[in-house]
């Protein structure tokens, strides 16, 4: 009976799959602390070749004990989740391990909650949550969606989703910027360029970036975690923005410079801020005297992009799956 680790955060989000898996299938799944020393002493002892890991970076200890236990093909280790950046793929490669992580499931949760964050951008609700809570009724004034310029910087699943919603279900005008051609995206769908457009609801798209940050009234940064795309959003980037720009980050942390954007917003009271996503998390400020949560123009959430029970269900489902 094959035996897969499952790390405790990520068994807890999706228990019920887990456990229906568990007296339903030939599979052991056991879950085990996300601790480094605990979860290398779990593998050793359960002699598992099989792991399903979260957001935790691992030392090559875990890789070699994971590859030590396989005896008939290699040990595969699965994201839960999107994004394989904290999976060190020299470590796999060494000790021939097999990497899967989870993409396609979260593309709807992680969308919706980009839009969320917009909108609690443009209409300031956590501020006003707050100030009602203190026993005030502010006047503030705030902005419509309706038929303003939108950004989707990165344009994959997720980014092809919040297209759709931010243009077909608000009225918004939608720009987008990715790595690849027009040309590439439509033939991979058997579209023509303008076919492609249409279907995601776009005024244009570009793979260069920086033509179309002045025109933006809302940027949401959906790119993936490289070496190339570190701090792609530094203070260069940051002042080609307006000064009442919406600026929504649900992709991962190191996207953006933190210090930089907290110099931006703190120089532009207008602009607002709405991250799910930390250069560290749980979130400290890179600089103690640049925090994000001290500022007035921001909205923060503790990375919970694709924390819903569909998606989580699903992600279960599919790492499962990538281990059979």
């Amino acid at each position: 009976m094959p035996q897969i680790l499952v790390t405790e955060p990520e068994y807890q989000k999706a228990q019920v799959v887990f456990e229906w898996y568990s007296q339903n299938s030939d599979w052991r799944i056991t879950p085990v602390s996300s601790d480094i020393s605990e979860f290398l002493e779990a593998i050793r002892w359960t002699q598992a070749h099989l792991a399903i890991i979260g957001m935790v970076h691992y030392p090559e200890e875990i890789y070699r004990a994971l590859s030590e236990n396989a005896k008939t093909g290699p040990a595969i280790l699965t994201r839960f989740g999107v994004g394989m950046d904290n999976v060190n793929q020299n470590f796999a490669k060494k000790w021939n391990i097999r990497l899967f992580n989870t993409p396609g499931v979260l593309e709807h949760s992680v969308a919706e909650h980009t839009i969320w964050l917009l909108g609690a951008a443009a209409k300031r609700i956590g501020q006003a949550n707050e100030a009602m809570r203190r026993g005030e009724f502010p006047s503030w004034t705030g902005m419509e969606l309706f038929q303003k310029n939108i950004l989707i910087a990165g344009f994959g699943g997720i980014g092809r989703q919040t297209a759709k919603i931010a243009h077909f279900g608000l009225g918004m005008n939608v720009s987008a910027f990715g790595r690849r051609s027009l040309e590439t995206l439509a033939a991979e769908e058997n579209l023509s360029p303008d076919q492609f457009l249409a279907r995601y609801g776009l005024r244009n798209y570009s793979t260069s970036i920086n033509e179309l940050l002045p025109l933006a009234d809302a940027v949401c940064v959906l790119l993936p975690a490289l070496p190339e795309t570190f701090h792609f959003f530094n203070a260069f980037r940051f002042n080609q923005l307006r000064e009442n720009v919406l600026f929504v980050n649900t992709s991962r942390g190191t996207l953006v410079d933190e210090n930089a954007l907290f110099d931006f917003l703190q120089n532009n009271p207008k602009a607002f801020a709405s991250l799910d996503v930390f250069e560290t998390e749980p979130y400290r400020p890179q600089d103690s005297s640049r925090d994000l949560r001290d500022l007035e123009n921001t909205f923060l959430t503790p990375h919970r992009a694709s924390s819903t029970e569909e998606a989580n269900a699903a992600i279960a489902r599919c790492a499962l799956e990538k281990n059979s």
